[in-house]
């Protein structure tokens, strides 16, 4: 009896562990696996054949944009001038042989008339001059054009001068005229025996209106021509303000434009010297200055040596050259010398003789007249030195003030 009660309570008791066991556990029981998931495998589809490439096509060149073509060269003259061939960079840094029109008239300033030869030749005074050959019609001819001219025509007179040569003939007539409609001779001469010829007109709005056939013709410019087709050579062309000078006076400094219309205190040679008339000899200082005379005179400072001074050009007078073989002229200078000293007329080449001079005191004027001439040059023993032109210079360093220089046929 004893016996089985121990059972009983021992199952009892097993029981009630694993009531108390099963109760702890609760949740953290193991959870059923999760179903499987059957995938059922697809088969993938053949990829397509890759397209067969297409040939490169080069691509057309793009066109090659237009050569801009250069802008004219305006060149600024100085005061006084409004056109001159001697001034014109654009004609007088080509190579003497340049040919072709679209060469020689690279300038806004010239054109073309009708279809002749145009070639750079050597001119006067090592300078470049323009020659025109194969003119099959007397307007073949060179046209002056006046588009980029800084001028005031309605108010002021200018003076066009042309000079140049006829190789092949003299006796011709050298015509300044219009471009267009009705081709009117505004000026014209006969070329000399050795075919030179100088031409000029005063320009103003007054005297083109007063041409026949009116002041229409020259809106675009002025021709220079001849009345025939021979060649021409062109070896300056200048339009400067209008000064009118004394009869028989083939230049004057008191009627130079490129120094009158300079404003007082204007320094340096470039500036003071502009006119074609006058070099620089030596290295001095140059400044326009009052003439007590009236208008502008040339001060030279700073004179290293005796011989720095003032040079007159004569192959740039315009007078053919000076015909000083056929003609006299007077050459008159006056000016003064700071602290006195002696002023020189002379040859600007060897032997510099003193073809003139007059010796002056502090505050004195000079006043120094010689005769110009192939005779009067031979006098001095050494005409060669008289080929270029005249010196004016002083025995001294001192300041050197010309007032005025003055040329004159007798």
């Amino acid at each position: 009896m004893r016996k089985n009660k121990f059972v009983f309570v021992s199952v009892i008791l097993m029981l009630t562990l694993s009531l108390a066991l099963f109760a702890a556990c609760g949740d953290d029981a193991p959870a059923d696996p999760p179903a499987t998931e059957v995938v059922q495998e697809v088969e993938a589809p053949a990829p397509e054949p890759e397209p067969e490439p297409e040939p490169e096509v080069e691509p057309e060149p793009e066109p090659e944009p237009e050569p801009e073509e250069d802008e004219p060269v305006l060149v600024e003259f100085p005061p006084g001038a409004v056109y001159s061939l001697f001034m014109d960079v654009n004609v007088q840094a080509l190579d003497t042989g340049t040919m072709g029109a679209s060469n020689v008239l690279a300038t806004p300033y010239l054109m073309e008339a009708g279809s002749p030869s145009f070639t750079i030749v050597e001119g006067l005074g090592g300078n470049n001059a323009i020659q025109l050959t194969n003119r099959e019609e007397n307007w073949h001819a060179l046209d002056l054009s006046r588009e980029h001219f800084d001028w005031d025509p309605a108010n002021n007179e200018y003076l066009l001068t042309v000079r140049g040569n006829l190789p092949f003939g003299a006796g011709s007539t050298v015509i300044i005229g219009g471009p267009d409609s009705p081709w009117g001779w505004f000026a014209n001469t006969e070329a000399d025996e050795n075919g030179d010829f100088i031409v000029s007109v005063v320009v103003s709005d007054e005297t083109m209106s007063a041409m026949e056939g009116g002041a229409g013709q020259f809106d675009r410019g002025f021709r220079i021509q001849t009345n025939d087709t021979q060649n021409m050579i062109i070896y300056s062309i200048n339009l400067d303000r209008y000064i009118p000078r004394d009869e028989n006076v083939i230049y004057s400094l008191s009627t130079d434009p490129l120094v009158q219309f300079l404003a007082d205190g204007v320094f340096g040679a470039g500036n003071v010297l502009a006119t074609p008339v006058l070099m620089q000899a030596g290295d001095p200082s140059w400044s326009i200055v009052e003439n007590p005379n009236g208008g502008n005179a040339i001060q030279l400072t700073n004179r290293g040596e005796n011989w720095h001074a003032l040079d007159i050009n004569r192959q740039n007078i315009l007078d053919f050259d000076m015909d000083t073989a056929n003609n006299e002229y007077l050459l008159t200078v006056t000016g003064t010398i700071f602290f006195g000293g002696t002023a020189i007329v002379g040859g600007p080449d060897s032997p510099w003789g003193w073809f003139g001079n007059q010796e002056i005191g502090q505050d004195e004027d000079f006043e120094i007249t010689v005769t110009l001439s192939d005779a009067a040059f031979e006098d001095t023993g050494s005409p060669e030195q008289f080929v270029r032109g005249f010196r004016i210079q002083t025995d001294n360093t001192n300041n050197l003030t010309v007032y005025d220089i003055v040329i004159t046929r007798q």
